[in-house]
Parts: C-alpha cells; structure tokens; sequence
C-alpha cells in the first residue's frame, strides 16, 4: 500500500521526466543532425569524390533529366524498378564525371571522330 501511495505521489515527476524525454527526442535529431539548420548548417551533399561534393540540387537535377529521357523513349513515366535504376544510373554517371574524367583528360585518352560515328551508324552501334 505504501508504494502504491508513493508512486502517485511521484507521478507528476514521472509525467514530467517522460515529457522531456520525448520532446529531447523530437528535437535531438535538429540539434545534432548533419542538416541542423538551428545553428546554420545546411549541408546538402549527398556523396563526395575526390574531396568535390555532389550537392542535392546537382543530382537531382540529373535524375529529372534522366526521368525526362525515360518518359520521351518509353512513351511513359518511370515506374518504381526503373526510377530505382534511374538513380542508380545517374549517381554512376555522376561519379565517372567526378572520378574517372578527369583521369581520361591527364592521360589524354579521347574518343576519336571515326570511333563516335561508328558507335552511332557504324557496325559496332552503341546500345
């Protein structure tokens, strides 16, 4: 009886305790996250290659463009699988923009006139 009579005497503490806890919790992801816009961060790099950050904006931008290719070829908007694949595409184009052109470009590795006339009606075509 007397924990009984204890536990409603302490329950404005424990309400109290709960409440906090759960309003920390709500709040706690704005104060510690990586997008705290509460002290000013607002990163919004979604990778980094070679210390250059992809920024949201650029890959989305590039996933639109992707979407919009999709839409004119197929006659209809991408479905769940192809948008995932989308992404997927347009994040490795992405990175081979970041990563491997420019090593292309210092080892002076082109594509010549003859080579990109035979991938488009050549007998080798591209797919």
């Amino acid at each position: 009886m007397a924990l009984i009579n204890t536990i409603r005497e302490k329950s404005g503490v424990a309400v109290g305790a709960v409440a906090i806890g759960m309003l920390l919790f709500i709040v706690g992801g704005d104060l510690i996250g990586g997008r705290n816009r509460l002290f000013g961060r607002n990163d919004q790099a979604v990778g980094e290659v070679n210390g250059e950050k992809i920024e949201l904006p650029e890959f989305t931008a590039a996933l639109e463009q992707a979407k919009q290719n999709f839409t004119n070829q197929q006659g209809r908007p991408p479905d769940d699988q192809a948008l995932n694949y989308l992404r997927e595409q347009t994040w490795n184009q992405l990175l081979a923009r970041r990563a491997y052109q420019p090593e292309f470009e210092k080892l002076g590795l082109t594509t010549s006139d003859d080579e990109l006339v035979d991938l488009v009606q050549g007998d080798n075509i591209s797919p």
